[in-house]
Formats: structure tokens, C-alpha cells, sequence
């Protein structure tokens, strides 16, 4: 049984683990906003530009092509930059986390172990997404390059 001494210190530890871990998702937060901000704002930005475009064009599939590009890339950065915002934020977390609970024992079992499979599910999650961003971005240019309103004409 902890002394009081001990159950002080614990407790200002939680207090400021929670603390450290409010700002961090606040953090996160205010960053995925200001990138739906900033993605919204360039979709905005490449749909007015083609809709001047295709105003002034005489074939419309030609800048179909050109637009669709560049809104998948826009798309494309918004999903990468949103995962590593989440996956930055998931690994400070239990960065500041393990401090908290290294090496103490719990009725619920080891704390070192589960914050191990925590960082060992993290790391797989962010090999995973940034896997599949690579297949469907190369997936998306294959599909932009077999269309057939995309290719000139001999």
C-alpha cells in the first residue's frame, strides 16, 4: 500500500499525464483543422481554375484529365498529412504515458507489456496506411493514364 507521500506523487503525475495528453490531442486538433482549412481552400482553388479552363476549351475531356489530377493529389496529401498527424499524436501520447505507468504493477495486469503492444500496433498501423497511400495513389495515376478521354488522338 502506497504511503502518502507516494500516493501525492502519483497523483500529481496523473494530474500532469492528463494534462500533457489534453494538450496533445488539443494540438492535434487545432492541426487538423488548419489542414481542412488549407485542403478545402486548394480544392476551391483547382475546381475554379478548371472551371475557367473547360469555359475556354474546345475539347472538355482534355481538361478533365488535367483537373482530376490534381485534385487526387490534393486528396492524396490531405489523407498522408492527416495520418501522420494522428500517428504523431498517438506516439507522443504514449511517449508521455509510459513515465506514468512503467514498472508498476496493476490488478489489471503488466502496464510495460501493454504499452509495448500499444507502440507495436502504432508502428504497424503507420507501415499500413502509409502502404496502402502508395497503392491507391499508384492505382489513381493508372486509372488517370487508361483513360481514354485522356489521350490524344493520332
Amino acid at each position: 500500500m502506497p504511503t502518502k507521500h507516494e500516493h501525492d506523487v502519483i497523483g500529481a503525475n496523473v494530474v500532469q499525464a492528463f494534462q500533457t495528453i489534453s494538450t496533445l490531442y488539443l494540438t492535434s486538433a487545432q492541426r487538423l483543422a488548419e489542414l481542412n482549412m488549407s485542403t478545402m481552400h486548394e480544392a476551391i482553388e483547382i475546381s475554379t481554375s478548371a472551371m475557367q479552363e473547360m469555359a475556354r476549351a474546345k475539347n472538355p475531356q482534355d481538361v478533365q484529365l488535367r483537373v482530376f489530377q490534381p485534385l487526387l493529389e490534393n486528396a492524396q496529401n490531405y489523407t498522408r498529412k492527416a495520418c501522420d498527424i494522428l500517428a504523431k499524436t498517438q506516439q507522443e501520447a504514449v511517449n508521455a504515458m509510459i513515465p506514468q505507468f512503467a514498472g508498476r504493477s496493476s490488478p489489471f495486469g503488466d502496464w510495460n507489456s501493454a504499452f509495448e503492444a500499444f507502440n507495436t500496433g502504432m508502428r504497424r498501423f503507420s507501415s499500413l496506411t502509409a502502404d496502402n497511400l502508395t497503392a491507391a495513389t499508384e492505382a489513381a495515376s493508372q486509372a488517370t493514364e487508361a483513360r481514354p478521354y485522356g489521350k490524344k488522338s493520332a
